[in-house]
């Protein structure tokens, strides 16, 4: 599936739209930050690699603002 690129204001303004529309912004955080972890598990090399034997290590930085959050969402500190 392709998705259009927005820039930072229309992304603010489909957000706010939607959030007006009844869906809460805890709820687009975690589709958000479930479909980052899914995106990065599918790009990433498979625990027990048959080739190479390795694993990924991922390291997310999550600053504040809302993407932050949805990196904390998709990595959950231990």
């Amino acid at each position: 599936m392709s998705w259009p690129v927005v820039g930072r204001s229309a992304a603010a303004a489909i957000e706010e739209a939607t959030i007006a529309a009844g869906i809460p912004a805890f709820e687009l955080m975690e589709n958000a930050g479930a479909a980052l972890a899914a995106t990065a598990a599918a790009w990433l090399p498979r625990a027990g690699n048959e080739i190479s034997g390795q694993t990924a290590t991922v390291l997310f930085l999550c600053g504040n603002g809302n993407n932050g959050g949805d990196g904390l969402v998709a990595a959950p500190p231990p």
